[in-house]
């Protein structure tokens, strides 16, 4: 009688854990391809808008939309892993799971005692910060290449990513980096953006441990 209980609740178990990757995968592979899309057509015509507050509500639509991806992908992100996992392996299927919106994959280093020395409250807010760093690349940056490095010391914790794309513009929207500036203000840390070298952005999330 207890085979059969624990046979019943492994099948339920299964049957959840392939409910949440069937719905993480709709949401990936049809819904936030389509706001990609409609984000991409909208960004294009703000181009050729003449009047400047139709100019600023394109701009508006499409920072919401930005947002509604993010808030998607962290969807996504909880339930593929919801049985939770280390700072290491969550990050590197953080940047997977952006491999086919970027078009290409970037490298991943993590050096130090990531595992060890980062609290799950601030992997949580590490993830939340790659992932606004890596939708920057993919909607702004035209890049071909770029680097996430993740370095933890006992007393500090640094997410570095790094592009070859065209750098940061003069006039641009902060939404995605205020929310990165305030998760790194909240930790007592601060958030640096300097340009590549020859070209690019070097995007520098840096924070006390503990």
């Amino acid at each position: 009688a207890l085979d059969r209980a624990q046979a019943v609740a492994d099948r339920e178990e299964l049957a959840v854990v392939s409910d949440r990757d069937r719905i993480a995968r709709d949401l990936h592979d049809l819904v936030i391809q389509r706001l990609f899309a409609t984000g991409l057509q909208l960004q294009g015509m703000r181009g050729i808008v003449v009047n400047p507050e139709v100019g600023e509500r394109l701009e508006k639509a499409v920072d919401d939309l930005d947002q509604t991806i993010r808030d998607i992908r962290t969807t996504i992100f909880e339930l593929q892993h919801r049985q939770g996992g280390s700072p290491r392996s969550l990050v590197r299927a953080l940047v997977k799971e952006y491999v086919p919106v970027l078009g290409f994959t970037p490298t991943v280093r993590i050096l130090g005692p990531v595992d060890t020395a980062v609290s799950s409250t601030l992997s949580e807010q590490l993830l939340a910060v790659l992932r606004e760093a890596l939708s920057n690349i993919a909607r702004h940056a035209i890049a071909d290449q770029a680097e996430v490095e993740i370095a933890a010391t006992p007393e500090e914790l640094v997410l570095t990513v790094t592009d070859n794309g065209t750098g940061l513009p003069t006039e641009r929207s902060e939404s995605g980096l205020r929310n990165a500036r305030r998760r790194a203000a909240a930790h007592g840390g601060i958030l640096e953006l300097e340009p590549g070298v020859p070209s690019g952005t070097v995007f520098r999330w840096r924070v006390p441990v503990g």
